[in-house]
Formats: structure tokens, sequence, C-alpha cells
């Protein structure tokens, strides 16, 4: 395991706040969730999730670790995110 593996954890983690404690692939035997994600498949953005903010969950994603941000640049992008509240963003 590495930092980059940890960039999808914490990918997942963000999605399933957001989905309020949704479970990823819930539509998906489980058996079959690594073929979907290896053919590149990723989770839906979740209601009220920013855009930005997803697009940095799916950039955790990437198949390929040396593609993956590393925990510093994700925490460096977050800062770069709008902070107002969710509500007087247009979702």
């Amino acid at each position: 395991m590495t930092h980059r593996n940890d960039v999808i954890r914490y990918g997942v983690l963000v999605w399933e706040i957001f989905s309020f404690g949704a479970l990823p692939w819930s539509d998906v035997e489980d058996k079959d969730v690594e073929a979907k994600v290896r053919k590149g498949n990723t989770l839906r953005r979740p209601v009220g999730c920013p855009e930005t903010l997803f697009d940095v969950m799916v950039g955790c994603w990437d198949l390929e670790p040396p593609e993956r941000p590393t925990a510093k640049r994700v925490l460096d992008i977050l800062g770069e995110i709008d902070t107002r509240p969710l509500e007087t963003m247009s979702v």
C-alpha cells in the first residue's frame, strides 16, 4: 500500500459523506465491482456535491497510481476550492 492508494480511500470516503452513508456500488454484485472499476466506471456525483469536489474524487480514483494526486496535492486543491456554504453555491 502507498499514499497513492490512500487517496482512493479518501475519494470514496468523501463520496460516502456526500451520499449520507450510502454504500458505493450498491447496485452491483460485490464480485463485479473490480471489473466495473477497471473498465473506467466511477461512482456518480452525489446530489449536492460540488462539481469541483467531485473532480477531486474522480482524480483520486484514477486507475494509474502515478496519475492520482498525492495527499498533499489533494489538500492544496481543496484549499483552492470555493468555501462558501453549499446552500449559496449552484449545484
